[in-house]
């Protein structure tokens, strides 16, 4: 169950949930200024420890970045940089770094071309550093690419 609102220009949301063996209860402000929105959250479980985080995103013209740090349950300590430039001729270049418990986690460099109708060249080079890629999480930042040297083509009908 979730309610949604605005207060003098922020965005408030509060969300309870329950299972049958734990129940959470949270909370998630984000507020815009400018070309900036700032956005914190608190989540309190009746199992295991808490969760909290905070973000920064600036966007602002053909550039974009987002700041990030979370401590999920007290047991993984996460931070994000993550940006991304549009050169406005249909390429937008992308790079980013996520630190999992103070250690260098994944880092990636990617690039996207606007081929024209509905396709897109996508290539990537994304490194997993602490070999988590084995434990199942092998999409790497926001566009979620794949370890190693990656060369795609997509399209959209």
């Amino acid at each position: 169950v979730f309610a949604a609102t605005s207060v003098a220009g922020a965005g408030i949301t509060v969300a309870y949930a329950e299972d049958a063996n734990s129940d959470s209860t949270g909370i998630k402000v984000a507020y815009p200024m400018g070309d900036l929105k700032v956005t914190a959250y608190y989540v309190s479980e009746s199992v295991g420890d808490d969760n909290w985080g905070i973000s920064a995103a600036y966007a602002a013209g053909a550039a974009a970045v987002t700041v990030s740090y979370a401590d999920e349950q007290g047991v993984n300590e996460v931070t994000k940089v993550e940006g991304s430039y549009d050169l406005g001729n249909g390429l937008e270049l992308f790079a980013g770094y996520i630190g999992l418990n103070g250690d260098t986690d994944d880092t990636y460099v990617g690039a996207s071309y606007d081929l024209g109708g509905g396709a897109a060249l996508n290539v990537s080079y994304a490194d997993d550093t602490n070999n988590d890629e084995a434990t199942g999480d092998d999409d790497i930042g926001a566009k979620a690419y794949q370890v190693g040297t990656t060369v795609a083509v997509s399209f959209a009908f």
